[in-house]
């Protein structure tokens, strides 16, 4: 696996990790990993297991499906070459959050704002963690940027 340098997006406490993997998952805190990841605000991380995989927020812990990797084609990668995709190039508020093979489509790639959000590009939507959930296994959407906390994310 190709390790990149650490750069990382965390939402509070919360990270980013592939549904019902028990393996790795991504930090996405306020502390910062050194070893780089989606890091939400809240303190929890995101595990990101493998294809089709829904992307959900859980507590950190260092493994490798909490660790992302922004590239230069916008795109968010995990497990070296799977990329965190918009289900069906959906652009509809609620449409899920998943982890697929990196193809280059629109539905693959996110833009960080100044304000701390990620907005999917090809649907202009923000990442979104449902009703401000905070417990492992909420699963990640995109919905219309309103500016709330469970829309931003830092990079650490």
């Amino acid at each position: 696996m190709v390790r990149r340098a650490p750069v990382g997006v965390r939402q509070h406490r919360t990270a980013l990790r592939p549904d019902a993997e028990p393996d790795p998952v991504v930090p996405l805190d306020h502390e910062r990993d050194p070893r780089s990841g989606l890091r939400q605000v809240r303190g929890r991380r995101e595990r990101l297991p493998g294809q089709r995989r829904p992307v959900q927020i859980w507590d950190c812990n260092g493994q490798v499906n909490q660790q992302w990797a922004p590239t230069a084609s916008s795109e968010l990668r995990v497990y070296g070459n799977k990329c965190l995709d918009v289900a069906n190039q959906s652009t509809a508020d609620g449409a899920q959050v998943q982890i697929w093979d990196c193809n280059g489509q629109n539905n693959q790639k996110w833009r960080f704002n100044a304000d701390g959000s990620i907005t999917a590009i090809g649907a202009n939507k923000c990442l979104d963690v449902p009703n401000n959930a905070t417990a492992n296994g909420a699963r990640l959407q995109i919905w219309t940027c309103s500016g709330a906390a469970n829309q931003r994310w830092t990079r650490g």
